[in-house]
């Protein structure tokens, strides 16, 4: 028999441990819940298919020469894209250690119109 004291200690870890787990699986759930913006929705399961069709999306959505930079910056802050002088990223975390990241740079050219503007996509499982 385990003396009082022990047996405190012992359910106070084990209700920790329950409440991390918890934590851990409403994370997981609100994650897998939360739906993707358009750019980036439904996109194949199949990382190299999946970057195809990333790619042809930003250039359907921001054609070369016809899309302002305030534009391009406002649709993807929009979207949950983290923008930065001639990029933007978004990473959305799924199973247990695994993530997908979206990444759109362009170039501006001497009038300050965006360039080059291209999306890559990369799964990251360790």
């Amino acid at each position: 028999m385990f003396p009082r004291r022990q047996l405190l200690v012992l359910l106070g870890i084990v209700a920790v441990a329950v409440l991390a787990a918890v934590g851990v699986f409403t994370a997981w759930v609100a994650g897998a819940l939360t739906p993707l913006p358009p750019l980036v929705a439904s996109l194949p399961a199949d990382g190299s298919t999946a970057d195809l069709e990333f790619r042809h999306r930003v250039e359907m959505a921001f054609p070369e020469g016809a899309t302002s930079p305030n534009h391009l910056v406002r649709q993807l802050e929009g979207q949950g894209f983290a923008v930065s002088d001639n990029s933007a990223v978004l990473q959305v975390s799924y199973g247990l250690a695994c993530a997908r990241t979206w990444v759109v740079l362009w170039k501006l050219d001497g009038e300050g119109t965006p360039r080059s503007i291209e999306g890559r996509q990369f799964i990251i499982c360790p």
